[in-house]
């Protein structure tokens, strides 16, 4: 019998199906490549775009940090103007100093009025009229930072905003029959404001005598000069 060969068109068939797989496998073969590849490239640039971000991040920083120095340095460039022929206040146990008037006094307290242990600040008018107190203690202390331990008859309202130091805070006046009579640094009478590691307090007062119903603070020239003292206020 002779030998039987594949007829032409089974022959056709199976090259056109060679070249389908060959067809196929190359295709794949280039798609597996081209997503190695493309993955590679953005890994290297999510790398780079990440070295981007922390370089920017410390570039800000750096940003920040000079920032801080140069407006530390205006502050005090500008108070030496401001302050020109001010006494200066330096207090070693809490590190900080306060300017004031060179006629104005200043005293350390170490008892509140009624006896108890304290450590504030009394800073008083030439005549003795007019005074702001100021205290001050770490976070976490108990230590009474304010000479008066009651608060007179009266409602607090607001009366603006000042400084200590670069601490925005916000000003309140107990007002007792439409008179005005204290005003408080920091919210109401006995508020205590964060700077830092600190706490602080302050409170202008007029002396008086007789009925605590009779006497106002009206608008007198040294709460102006207290809020000056206050806003001289710096941690070394």
């Amino acid at each position: 019998m002779g030998k039987r060969t594949p007829s032409g068109g089974s022959a056709a068939f199976w090259a056109v199906f060679a070249c389908i797989i060959t067809f196929i496998f190359t295709a794949l073969v280039f798609t597996v490549g081209a997503y190695a590849w493309g993955n590679s490239q953005w890994k290297k640039k999510a790398d780079v775009d990440s070295k981007k971000i922390k370089l920017l991040e410390k570039k800000i920083k750096l940003l920040e940090k000079e920032n801080g120095e140069l407006k530390q340095s205006t502050q005090k460039l500008e108070q030496q103007d401001e302050y020109a022929g001010w006494q200066t206040y330096e207090n070693n146990n809490y590190g900080y100093t306060m300017k004031y008037p060179a006629d104005w006094t200043v005293e350390h307290k170490t008892e509140a009025d009624d006896g108890s242990p304290a450590d504030w600040l009394l800073f008083s008018s030439p005549d003795k009229t007019y005074s702001l107190s100021f205290g001050i203690r770490n976070k976490g202390d108990t230590i009474a930072i304010m000479g008066r331990t009651g608060t007179g008859a009266g409602d607090f309202e607001a009366l603006g905003t000042a400084f200590i130091g670069s601490t925005e805070v916000h000003v309140m006046k107990l007002v007792f029959e439409g008179k005005v009579k204290l005003i408080s640094y920091g919210g109401a009478s006995g508020t205590k404001t964060e700077i830092d590691s600190h706490e602080v307090t302050a409170e202008f007062n007029k002396k008086y005598e007789g009925d605590y119903k009779d006497y106002s603070i009206d608008d007198p020239p040294e709460k102006l000069i207290a809020d000056k003292i206050l806003k001289s206020f710096q941690l070394k």
